[in-house]
């Protein structure tokens, strides 16, 4: 049962949707968490938005996006909010951003953008845009955003 169990969750992994790692066995043989990530979704949902609103889009890194309009560049990294835990997004997304502009964008002018899997608040809107990060997120109306995010035009209006 347990070999099953093990093929059946590499599989999943495979799939780039799922994830699995070892947990704490306590009273059973095997003991996984399966976890899924639905920021590669939601990096298509952005692609296909930033395409309509005119952007040039291209993939770089592990799901992040490169835009360009008009003479203007943009990185966009995604994140999915796990377990309404935006803090831990907010903060991730934070270094991943100055992580990609380094290494990905040496020497080309980008601004930069953060799109959530939901809502991240009106503080953490306020804490990114203050480091000039615009924010973009997924709620039950489609994709809102910060200030910065509308003003540069990188949310569609239905």
């Amino acid at each position: 049962m347990t070999d099953v169990f093990i093929e059946t969750a590499r599989e999943l992994s495979r799939s780039e949707v799922f994830g699995y790692a070892e947990a704490d066995r306590g009273l059973f043989d095997f003991a996984c968490v399966l976890t899924r990530d639905n920021s590669r979704h939601l990096v298509g949902i952005y692609a296909v938005a930033a395409e309509i609103l005119g952007c040039a889009v291209r993939t770089i890194g592990l799901g992040n996006l490169q835009l360009n309009r008009d003479g203007r560049r943009w990185l966009a990294v995604v994140k999915n909010i796990q377990n309404g835990n935006a803090t831990a997004a907010v903060q991730w997304v934070v270094g991943a951003l100055e992580y990609e502009s380094y290494f990905s964008g040496v020497g080309i002018e980008m601004d930069r953008v953060a799109v959530f899997s939901e809502p991240i608040g009106a503080a953490y809107e306020a804490f990114l845009e203050s480091l000039g990060i615009r924010a973009i997120w997924w709620n039950e109306d489609g994709l809102g955003g910060s200030g910065m995010a509308w003003k540069d035009s990188l949310i569609p209006v239905e």
